[in-house]
């Protein structure tokens, strides 16, 4: 696995490695949303949200908006996706090296 993969997946798992985070994710996975929606539909206390979202962003998982006064968050689909690709390239290189040592048909 390329060093580059461990820092992405490293920073991946950080972003995803929380029960609360991954109850944001899966609103933001329905579209952007403010603070208040977020508590609302994820019963958690706005500090707590504001802090996983500051951690969210931190790990570039989430983006965000300002309009006025509110903020709007929402997935980074280029970050998602770029994780996703990279992790099937090194697998595809891995089946291959695989397949050429004769342990996987």
């Amino acid at each position: 696995m390329s060093l580059e993969l461990k820092k992405k997946a490293q920073n991946f798992g950080r972003g995803i490695g929380n029960m609360s985070r991954q109850l944001i994710l899966d609103v933001l996975f329905d579209g952007p949303a403010n603070v208040t929606v977020l508590v609302k539909k994820t019963g958690l206390k706005q500090p707590l949200v504001s802090q996983h979202l500051k951690i969210l962003k931190e790990t570039d998982l989430v983006l965000d908006k300002r309009s006025g006064q509110v903020i709007t968050y929402e997935l980074n689909i280029q970050t998602i996706r770029g994780f996703v690709d990279s992790l099937s390239n090194e697998l595809n290189i891995y089946e291959l090296f695989m397949k050429q040592k004769g342990g996987l048909e």
